[in-house]
């Protein structure tokens, strides 16, 4: 019989229990200097990311090509750069990875930043303008709802320059992407991340007709109804409520607003900080696993540490108490680890 065993694996930059921590490829391998591989995202049985070989040491023409595309099998000899997409030492600084429609998709700057596709090779991957009007949409923030992808990009054609940031956009992966439908008074600029929930699309953002009065804040697109709705003014008044973190655990909206920890359901009543965590601050690097919710906090007596909340129980636990030299463990980039066994 096969149990599938799963257990948290925070990077600790130690080895843990009997798990090994392996070194894949020294992509730079200039010595002390660092690859700085980041976006790691899975696709058809690869891991896409970007990195940078300054070194020029597993680069084509042994030249410095800056940050650009990789991937990766998990073997030394089967890690590879991908493609110069920006000629020359600066680097495309490829971000915003994802997959959609069984295809992946990532935001690059050749001579200005737009939306790229690729299957690994240097001649599979191509630019795909999803907005021809625009040069420079910078497509990031991607979510997908009903098989459409969303993202915001950096301008709409015929906005007044007022208009122009962060703006919401839809694209069926075939033809151009087109602006929301809006049936508000206003203009939205997204801030931060999105995240799908309850068939809504949640984000941080200021809508023009409530700046004056509410500021940046939580709001929901309805694809639906085709409208932005506040869900709730946390930092009452004017102010910014800083919202980043989105995490859904159950059928709970977690996220960090004001250095605190909100919940929602979706609704402006069900939006409340969670009071047994109301004793931290520095909320960050929120991962829900195991019907829990693992963060990083700060309890302003022994640095940012490893807190975990558990909704059935309403208590917040601290984890590690691990200081360093500024009394610091900053908890990051956790993943779930996955042991097989079999038993006959």
């Amino acid at each position: 019989m096969k149990k599938q065993l799963l257990s948290l694996v925070v990077i600790l930059g130690a080895l843990i229990s009997n798990a090994q921590v392996t070194l894949v490829k020294e992509i730079n391998d200039a010595g002390s200097s660092n690859s700085s591989p980041t976006n790691l995202t899975v696709h058809n049985g690869q891991i896409f990311f970007a990195a940078d070989d300054s070194n020029g040491s597993n680069t084509p023409g042994g030249a410095d090509l800056g940050k650009e595309l990789w991937v990766t099998d998990g073997t030394s000899t089967g890690t590879s750069f991908v493609k110069d997409i920006k000629t020359g030492s600066s680097g495309s600084n490829p971000f915003n990875l994802f997959s959609f429609n069984n295809k992946f998709y990532f935001t690059a700057f050749d001579t200005s930043s737009e939306l790229w596709t690729s299957d690994g090779t240097e001649a599979g991957t191509t630019k795909v303008d999803i907005m021809p009007s625009i040069t420079g949409e910078a497509p990031q923030r991607f979510v997908e709802l009903d098989g459409l992808a969303y993202f915001t990009v950096g301008g709409q054609p015929g906005s007044t320059s007022a208009e122009t940031a962060n703006k919401l956009v839809q694209w069926d992966g075939i033809n151009d992407a087109v602006q929301v439908a809006d049936v508000g008074s206003g203009f939205e600029s997204i801030l931060q991340s999105m995240i799908v929930f309850n068939n809504q699309i949640f984000m941080y953002m200021n809508y023009s007709t409530d700046d004056a009065t509410v500021g940046n804040e939580l709001y929901a697109y309805n694809p639906t109804a085709d409208t932005f709705s506040l869900i709730k003014d946390i930092d009452t008044g004017t102010g910014d409520s800083s919202i980043s973190n989105f995490t859904i655990l159950g059928s709970t909206l977690y996220f960090e607003a004001d250095n605190a920890l909100w919940k929602t359901d979706g609704t402006t009543a069900g939006t409340l900080a969670v009071a047994s965590a109301s004793t931290l601050a520095g909320i960050a690097n929120l991962y829900a696993w195991n019907n829990l919710l693992f963060f990083e906090g700060d309890d302003a007596s022994n640095g940012d540490q490893l807190y975990v909340y558990n909704p059935t129980l309403d208590t917040v636990t601290n984890i590690s108490n691990i200081s360093g030299s500024n009394n610091d463990h900053n908890p990051s980039d956790f993943a779930a680890y996955i042991r097989y066994s079999n038993k006959h």
